[in-house]
């Protein structure tokens, strides 16, 4: 999605919803509302700049979310949140046209859907690097009470203290975001700092701040998997596991198997890699389009091919044969960090796309509808990607 820019929300929200936007933050700006066109937004820009500071910031926050929403991974994750909490918004959101307009919308009229979905959104956002899963834990529902989020959020405060010297506050905010997904986020305060602001007087000042870093954890009960969200490498991901396990599910974790992964991905770089599929699932075509090459022995070193996706489905191996010399550097010292697949769907109308990525520990299905979801977790099982 191209960066924030608030003309691009003026310019892109419709006239209506904008005044209501504006005006309920209780602003009333010196514009003719019914007579400028959708797209003369320099008037109502220059009256936004003439708001207090302190305003100011609270119009532009909302309006970046709105920005981040108006996608289609926002869309549905408006709509999921809702059929999931059982707040149906799908209906609602069809009457607008464009996407910003859904999303201001939702901002507007369904506070009950709209925070939740925003922080789906983000965590779906977030770098893929850094989610790893874990398989074979135990089918069960988790303990959401607010007596073990408060426990939660103190053994990994604990643990952040002791490991790195930060992370001593800590909240827990959990989100069930379908039947089976329960979300877990973990703020934690990170190193003090100091920065140069702006603040509500106009004034240019040094501030102290106290940032937060987070923790995401996302629990399948009907899997038994487990996709977590943190930085900071093996030495972090498997304490924090174990802590999730033992405090969350009641469980101690058993031994990690080092050459056991959750995805096999490596076959992935072989031309000729079979992706068989069931005629009723409709579909038509599956390519891999990203591979993310690292050198065993030197895995600092990594490299990317890729093709475009009106390629055929051969492209990406095509690329790599080109582009890599062989005799110096054979396919078995090339392991495959990540990998970008396409599953071309057939359909009334365009042709729909499932593209996800895949790693050895990770995979980002998870922030797919869940019909989507599932049919890409049935052919990672299929494929013999996924492991069991």
């Amino acid at each position: 999605m191209a960066h924030y820019n608030p003309k691009t929300v003026l310019r892109q929200v419709s006239n209506a919803l904008l005044k209501e936007f504006i005006e309920g933050k209780g602003h009333h700006l010196t514009v003719a509302w019914d007579e400028i066109t959708e797209t003369q937004v320099q008037g109502i820009y220059d009256e936004f700049l003439h708001l207090p500071e302190r305003a100011r910031r609270e119009i532009e926050l909302d309006m970046q979310d709105v920005h981040a929403m108006a996608s289609e991974d926002g869309i549905r994750a408006l709509v999921e949140t809702g059929r999931s909490h059982d707040r149906p918004i799908a209906e609602d959101l069809e009457r607008h046209e464009s996407r910003y307009d859904k999303a201001m919308w939702a901002l507007l009229h369904r506070p009950d859907v709209w925070q939740d979905a925003v922080t789906f959104a983000h965590a779906d956002r977030l770098p893929p690097r850094y989610w790893e899963k874990r398989n074979s834990l135990p089918k069960q529902p988790p303990d959401i009470s607010a007596a073990t989020a408060e426990r939660l959020g103190q053994a990994i405060s604990a643990f952040f203290v002791q490991a790195e010297g930060r992370g001593r506050l800590s909240r827990v905010e959990r989100f069930r975001r379908t039947q089976d997904l329960d979300y877990f986020f973990v703020y934690l305060s990170d190193y003090p700092d100091t920065t140069v602001t702006w603040n509500d007087d106009e004034q240019l000042v040094r501030e102290k701040r106290r940032h937060a870093f987070e923790v995401v954890y996302a629990f399948d009960r009907s899997a038994g998997t487990l996709d977590m969200y943190a930085r900071g490498g093996h030495k972090v991901v498997r304490p924090l596991q174990e802590i999730f396990a033992d405090t969350v599910l009641g469980v101690a974790l058993d031994p990690e198997d080092p050459d056991e992964t959750p995805y096999r991905v490596d076959d992935l770089k072989m031309r000729g890699f079979a992706f068989p599929t069931d005629p009723e699932d409709g579909i038509t075509e599956v390519a891999v389009r990203r591979l993310r090459l690292s050198v065993l022995g030197n895995p600092r070193k990594q490299f990317m091919v890729s093709r475009l996706d009106d390629s055929g489905p051969d492209a990406m191996y095509d690329s790599l044969e080109n582009e890599i010399n062989q005799d110096n550097l054979p396919l078995s010292l090339l392991r495959v960090e990540r990998a970008t697949i396409t599953m071309k769907l057939a359909g009334r109308g365009r042709v729909r796309k499932l593209t996800f990525e895949v790693g050895p520990k990770s995979c980002n299905l998870k922030g797919k509808s869940d019909e989507l979801r599932e049919l890409g977790e049935k052919y990672l099982r299929r494929w013999g990607i996924e492991a069991a």
